[in-house]
């Protein structure tokens, strides 16, 4: 009985370590990186990171909200390319885009100085949005109302059919916008709001500016903003006269404050 076993054995053996080396090389395609590529410039801002390809780049958000311990990633392709098989993403946009979605008023500056205001499609609670450039496109009637944050009309969302639709993190899970990525429509995620420093909030326009292809003109925006943002920093240093200032906001009886290291 013992001799019996043994090739039985010895072939379940062979089996065992056929499949231990098939996994092997998954485990290591799911994990491989794909190496090269140019890394965009980013001096203050510290959630995000850009790398530069000949037919695709790869944004990765690395803080989408306090203390979040995932990396979001993100594939722009252009030129009908496809992404290598490496490369794991979150979302596939193809670029330059013509339409979109945000979803906080920090988003609008960067549309506007880049240009693109009028691809703006929808965006929940319209009253909030101040800027004089997009309130006219309000009163033209082409931007669509999308009612609440937390729960946006995703109905009215898949309508506009957007390329794309910007939410900001906030920890659990969104049902809404599980909804859209679920009807194909890809959903990514901007920090710029968890960003301690407001340079590094305002870097965030070079994040936009990688969905419509715009990222010289990002850079020399920005380089202008440093650089007026430097200079009213030593105007300031100078003065005197130093007021005392209560930040927030009331809602219901309750005083809400931004946090200790928020700019």
């Amino acid at each position: 009985m013992k001799y019996q076993l043994r090739p039985i054995l010895n072939h379940f053996y062979l089996i065992l370590v056929g499949f231990l080396i098939i996994s092997c090389k998954q485990v290591q395609k799911s994990t491989t990186k794909f190496s090269g590529g140019n890394k965009v410039e980013i001096s203050y801002a510290t959630g995000f990171e850009i790398k530069e390809y000949p037919d695709f780049s790869i944004i990765t958000v690395t803080e989408a909200f306090p203390d979040s311990d995932k990396n979001y990633v993100y594939g722009l392709i252009k030129n009908g390319k496809k992404l290598p098989d490496s490369i794991q993403t979150d979302a596939v946009i193809t670029v330059p885009i013509t339409s979109i979605v945000v979803t906080s008023t920090t988003h609008i500056p960067s549309l506007e100085m880049l240009g693109v205001e009028n691809t703006l499609k929808g965006f929940p609670n319209l009253d909030y949005i101040s800027s004089e450039k997009t309130r006219a496109l309000i009163d033209a009637k082409k931007i669509k109302e999308l009612g609440q944050n937390e729960s946006i009309n995703t109905e009215t969302t898949i309508n506009l059919d957007p390329q794309l639709v910007v939410s900001f993190g906030v920890e659990g899970e969104n049902k809404a916008l599980s909804s859209l990525q679920r009807a194909g429509i890809p959903v990514v995620y901007n920090g710029d709001w968890v960003e301690p420093n407001p340079l590094g909030k305002a870097e965030w326009i070079k994040f936009f500016a990688a969905f419509y292809d715009k990222q010289e003109m990002a850079d020399s925006i920005y380089n202008s903003i440093v650089e007026n943002y430097d200079e009213i920093k030593q105007k300031v240093a100078k003065t005197s006269e130093k007021p005392t200032v209560l930040s927030g906001a009331m809602f219901k009886d309750i005083w809400y404050l931004p946090r200790g290291d928020s700019w």
